[in-house]
């Protein structure tokens, strides 16, 4: 989804090269950290009355991909 106009992006391109890394990565970090919250959001939503354990999971799930998910967490039970 890109909710973005072309004008802004244009903006956006012109501006990041000029701004301190230190700067992109604040960016950068801000933006993971709202969409982490969002999705954390999201699966709560699709999951009403799951545990913490199955909720952390099927964040998991998406947030790297199920696969992943099993490598790290073990297989679903």
């Amino acid at each position: 989804m890109n909710d973005t106009t072309p004008e802004a992006l244009a903006l956006q391109a012109a501006i990041y090269p000029k701004m301190p890394p230190s700067r992109r990565i604040q960016q950068a970090v801000a933006r993971s950290a709202s969409l982490r919250q969002m999705v954390w959001l999201r699966v709560k939503e699709a999951h009403p009355g799951a545990t913490e354990a199955a909720l952390r999971r099927a964040f998991a799930d998406r947030w790297l991909d199920p696969a992943q998910a099993s490598q790290v967490y073990g297989r679903i039970a």
